[in-house]
């Protein structure tokens, strides 16, 4: 009996003699601690167009065509249908340099609808691209922040008896560049 006392003795000693060397206990009923946040901007995207997009020169033939423009560098230039390529007027699918946050995918967004080409002198007269394709649809940014990326397209040429006017034959279409 007098061994257990002891022993009890000795381990409530050494009980608080640890609590009181540095061991402690903190019965709180709340704790706060400082957390941290943090948020990075970075460079907006921009990109512009280096080269438009250019079906080239033709000439209708009796029924239906169509003239297609391959998304590479060189924009390689084809026929299907009854047209009629001429040489000359330096066809090219459009390039577009996109500039932003090194590292980071870019998402490229195309026309989903066909889209006009309007005659230069006669509003009525009309041509118009079918479809559109891009070299990436999701480009990566390089270590220098930039990525190329070409444009190609199909434009339907009408028959020749649809009376269609010589000349230049333009327009416009939206290429949307952000980040996912």
């Amino acid at each position: 009996i007098i061994w257990s006392v002891y022993c009890l003795k000795l381990t409530i000693t050494l009980i608080f003699g640890l609590l009181l060397t540095g061991f402690s206990v903190s019965l709180k009923a709340q704790e706060t601690v400082t957390a941290t946040a943090s948020a990075e901007l970075v460079e907006a995207l921009t990109a512009t167009e280096v080269t438009q997009l250019n079906f080239g020169r033709f000439l209708p033939g009796s029924a239906v065509g169509t003239i297609s423009i391959a998304a590479v560098t060189a924009g390689t230039r084809t026929k299907g249908g009854d047209v009629f390529l001429v040489g000359g007027g330096n066809p090219a699918s459009a390039e577009f340099l996109i500039s932003g946050y090194s590292g980071s995918t870019v998402n490229v967004g195309l026309p989903t609808t066909a889209v006009e080409l309007t005659h230069a002198t006669n509003s009525a007269h009309k041509l118009e691209i079918a479809s559109f394709t891009a070299s990436e649809t999701a480009p990566v940014l390089n270590t220098s922040g930039e990525a190329t990326i070409y444009v190609g397209g199909v434009l339907n040429i009408l028959a020749s008896d649809a009376g269609l006017s010589k000349g230049l034959y333009s327009g416009t279409y939206p290429v949307t560049f952000q980040y996912p």
